[in-house]
């Protein structure tokens, strides 16, 4: 699920401050002991703005969340399947396939954002026209950058954030 609940408190992993106003943020911040993030959009063929939002920036919100809290344990659990189109062993760790060791993440995620926001004003929000565009438009961003499909790419970027945000 993208949202959860503390007390009175809803927040949303798609929603920069989680959708929250800066009291209830902090509020939340004060009342939590640990963050334990498993949230994804599982769909390997999801929309992009949803994948985009729940895959590559939920876990960096909840780090957000975590660093502005005065340092709450973070731990982020995924299922992500990051081998692209590589072949033999390959060992679960957070190494960079050699097409993608100079990918600017930021950059990448800007040119999701934008993808996305182009589909959106161009067609109806909810119309199937949106959907199937912002599905080809994911899918053909994660074989540009050799993922397979837009979860193991989303959750790839978003891995990448974790890292790159842990310290």
């Amino acid at each position: 699920s993208r949202e959860v609940g503390v007390g009175d408190l809803l927040a949303d992993l798609t929603r920069d401050r989680l959708g929250l106003s800066e009291p209830d943020y902090r509020q939340l911040a004060e009342r939590i002991d640990v963050i334990v993030n498993s949230a994804a959009a599982v769909t390997f063929d999801e929309r992009l703005d949803i994948a985009l939002e729940l895959n590559t920036r939920g876990p960096s919100r909840l780090s957000a969340l975590s660093r502005e809290g005065g340092g709450i344990p973070f731990m982020q659990v995924s299922t992500c399947y990051v081998c692209g189109r590589r072949s033999g062993d390959i060992p679960e760790t957070l190494a960079v396939p050699d097409e993608a060791r100079s990918l600017d993440i930021d950059g990448v995620i800007a040119e999701m954002r934008a993808a996305s926001d182009r589909i959106l004003a161009e067609t109806k929000p909810d119309g199937e026209e949106t959907r199937t565009r912002l599905i080809q438009a994911g899918m053909e961003l994660a074989q540009r950058h050799g993922c397979n499909d837009t979860y193991t790419f989303t959750k790839w970027i978003g891995a990448r954030l974790i890292d790159r945000l842990r310290g």
